[in-house]
């Protein structure tokens, strides 16, 4: 994969309404991580380039001045603080190393803020080492999870879901809030027998 180094001019911070009450430009624009030639969207209609936007305070300043139009009121998303995904268009964990000035520093950011706080959804858990226990508040990350049946067609070679469920209680100990993300859900002969076994191990 190619990977371009630029100053995005698309600065525009989108409501939301799933797992985030916005979503905030990007800053990677693109990924690395096995699906993408599978079930992911950028392959469609990024193919394999990777574009790494430098610009990060103008990206923070998109989603402080989106706030300020904003009325928070508890609801799924968080009962007190607005959720910002941080990494619609990338998983973030794997890329992180391509993050202007460390994710640790992005992070910050919102951490910082008195009513924004920052999740991104990710395939590499174990991948994620930051102690964020010094934050001011937890940062959210939500591991995805699907049948590892499933997982074995469409995300090949990443993360096997057993380790992934494993390293939840890794990261709480490191400070973060974390998720249980299943995305996609894939319905197939045998679905309903494949999700059961994966919410028992969840579980056990």
């Amino acid at each position: 994969m190619a990977i371009k180094y630029q100053k995005t001019k698309t600065l525009v911070t989108k409501t939301n309404n799933n797992s985030s009450d916005c979503i905030a430009p990007n800053i990677i624009y693109g990924c690395y991580g096995g699906c993408v030639d599978t079930y992911c969207y950028m392959s469609r209609y990024n193919g394999k380039r990777v574009f790494v936007n430098e610009n990060i305070n103008e990206v923070f300043n998109s989603v402080v001045e989106w706030e300020k139009t904003y009325t928070k009121v508890p609801n799924q998303q968080d009962p007190i603080y607005t959720m910002v995904d941080i990494a619609c268009n990338s998983d973030l964990v794997l890329m992180q190393k391509h993050v202007p000035g460390t994710l640790h520093n992005y992070l910050k950011m919102y951490d910082n803020h008195p009513q924004l706080n920052s999740t991104m959804a990710t395939k590499y858990p174990g991948l994620l080492k930051l102690d964020v226990n010094h934050f001011n508040k937890p940062p959210r990350v939500r591991v995805s999870l699907m049948p590892q049946k499933y997982s074995d067609i469409l995300e090949p070679k990443m993360q096997n879901i057993l380790s992934r469920i494993k390293d939840v209680d890794r990261l709480k100990k490191l400070g973060w809030e974390v998720h249980l993300n299943y995305s996609p859900l894939i319905f197939y002969p045998g679905w309903s027998e494949e999700y059961d076994a994966l919410f028992k191990l969840v579980k056990k």
